[in-house]
């Protein structure tokens, strides 16, 4: 009798387990630079866009090593840029060279035109998407970095699966074109209000540098949330295996059926110790002793 119950309770519990897919914990979005500043020399031995496959290969990297089959993980794709014709950001938007094109949700919705986009967050779909890139989508331009930190803000808000850890790539060589555009100056102190707002909502900023200068570096310095987050955009070592909080594990509760199962069975135990006294308790100096051990997680980074 005892062991038929415990069995089915058992039963019952493994089947109230949740199948597929568990809620969002973790949002990544990788705001890709394609301005002209990106473009690599004729004598590149890559060719002109080898800056921009770097970009490509580093979105590629992250993903294949932070990716959860278990769907805690979203990932969210932008590329930017400035017009070329006009300085509104509608020009940009219009032009393809400020635009969410892969969303945190599928389908999700480029907040400054209000195209549908794709965001399925399976492997295969990923991959796809990210090598499917090519020099077929670099636009060229200026480089608007802060009207991109204003696109990040716009997708998350808009786009967010909730109470998410929210986190921000700028893949970028971080060279303004356009006086006025850049995210931040290290060597005034300026902090552009996009950035300031991002930084007030919790996201955690990186930068991943391609073909940086001296000149590039007061643009940099600033903008992370932390030094530690600046990544050399170009070295396919990076190791991104701690970046991301572990994810939260938790036991299915289960259903009420399963409750009452489980107080028969205490019944029929207590029945068969002898009428419905209480059961004999055993010497507390053999009672076993149990350590609880639990696992702290810490978030990392790959330069940690």
């Amino acid at each position: 009798m005892k062991k038929s119950l415990i069995a089915a309770f058992t039963a019952l519990f493994m089947s109230s387990a949740p199948v597929g897919a568990g809620p969002v914990q973790n949002e990544i979005l990788f705001l890709m630079d394609m301005s002209g500043s990106m473009l690599a020399p004729s004598t590149h031995p890559d060719g002109i866009y080898a800056y921009w496959q770097q970009e490509i290969d580093f979105v590629q990297n992250f993903v294949d090593q932070t990716y959860r089959a278990d769907g805690s993980n979203a990932y969210g794709i932008a590329h930017y840029s400035g017009s070329s014709v006009g300085n509104t950001v509608n020009s940009a938007a219009a032009a393809g060279r400020m635009n969410l094109v892969y969303g945190l949700n599928d389908p999700d919705t480029d907040p400054f035109t209000g195209n549908s986009v794709s965001g399925a967050q399976d492997k295969a779909s990923l991959d796809a998407f990210i090598g499917g890139m090519g020099p077929a989508d670099f636009e060229g331009g200026f480089s608007w970095t802060s009207v991109a930190l204003g696109l990040a803000q716009a997708v998350f808000s808009g786009s967010s699966n909730g109470d998410t850890n929210k986190y921000l790539f700028i893949l970028t060589d971080a060279l303004p074109a356009t006086a006025g555009y850049e995210a931040a100056d290290d060597d005034t102190g300026y902090v552009s209000p996009e950035l300031q707002v991002l930084r007030n909502s919790g996201v955690t900023i990186a930068v991943a540098g391609f073909n940086l200068s001296s000149g590039s570096l007061p643009f940099l310095d600033l903008v992370p949330s932390a030094p530690e987050l600046i990544f050399d955009g170009a070295d396919p070592q990076n190791d991104f295996t701690e970046f991301l909080p572990q994810p939260d594990v938790a036991l299915p509760a289960p259903p009420a059926a399963a409750f009452l199962l489980l107080g028969v069975a205490a019944l029929a135990v207590r029945r068969r110790a002898g009428s419905w006294g209480e059961l004999p308790l055993r010497r507390p100096d053999r009672l076993p002793h149990i350590q609880r051990r639990g696992r702290h997680f810490d978030m990392g980074n790959a330069e940690r």
